[in-house]
């Protein structure tokens, strides 16, 4: 006898089940919200009303009060305003003429002060320059004042004859130098030249002196005064010794032949 195999059969019930539950609890929930919402709409959007309202009330009386502080800043600028300010348009232009006259007075003024201050400034350059001029005159007067007293002392001398000129000798080469012996003291000038003459206070010096001089090219002319007679001998020595050319002559002692200034010039 066959034997039927037993098979175990597939059941949906509990999946049904579970849908079918989870589904009335989501309409449930669903109903409840919708309950809910439909009761708390109403006074939500009054509340919200409400509240813009008045906000926009506020922000009303803040515009109001911010208008009103601006108008009041504006009366008072309004009344710090001083009616100079208004001037009419003929007012203005006068003014503005005045001003403009007046500045062109003020450039001729200070035009006509800088040509005076030029004219001053060479006015007080030809004074200056009249005052360089006066001290250069005025030293030139001095010069030939002191010249002139010079000359006169110098014709003086020569009229009381106390001046002896001596002169050098022509168509020579050589320098002739004048030689003035008084006791120790020697006196040398160049002849016929105007220049400070040279002292020596003794013998040696002019000893000195002598060894610069060239026998071909410098003569000295020895003048001797009384006092000298006795020492005269050695000055001769040592113009041979150097091989100087010379002459010699005897004068008085109140004799000058040689200036303080001048020298042997004449």
């Amino acid at each position: 006898m066959r034997r039927r195999r037993t098979q175990n059969k597939f059941s949906l019930f509990a999946f049904q089940d579970i849908i079918t539950s989870v589904t009335g609890i989501v309409i449930f929930v669903t109903l409840l919200m919708s309950l809910e919402l439909i009761q708390r709409h109403p006074k939500s959007a009054h509340a919200e009303t409400a509240d813009l309202i008045r906000q926009l009330k506020q922000q009303l009386i803040q515009n109001q009060q911010a208008s009103e502080l601006l108008q009041q800043q504006i009366d008072a600028e309004n009344q710090e305003i001083i009616p100079e300010a208004f001037q009419d348009a003929t007012t203005l232009q006068q003014t503005l003429t005045e001003i403009r006259e007046l500045q062109q007075r003020v450039s001729a003024d200070a035009a006509e002060v800088t040509t005076q201050k030029s004219e001053t400034e060479k006015q007080l350059n030809e004074i200056r320059k009249s005052a360089a001029e006066r001290r250069q005159e005025a030293k030139e007067i001095e010069d030939l004042k002191n010249e002139i007293a010079h000359k006169s002392e110098q014709l003086k001398k020569l009229e009381e004859g106390k001046r002896l000129i001596f002169r050098p000798a022509k168509n020579t080469p050589k320098t002739h130098w004048l030689v003035d012996v008084s006791g120790k003291t020697v006196l040398v000038a160049r002849m016929g030249v105007k220049s400070t003459p040279q002292q020596f206070a003794s013998y040696e010096e002019f000893r000195n002196w002598l060894i610069r001089l060239s026998p071909a090219s410098d003569y000295c002319m020895v003048v001797l005064r009384p006092e000298t007679a006795r020492t005269y001998q050695e000055i001769f020595k040592m113009l041979d010794q150097q091989h100087i050319s010379f002459g010699y002559d005897a004068i008085d002692d109140q004799k000058i032949v040689i200036d303080p200034k001048e020298g042997a010039g004449f």
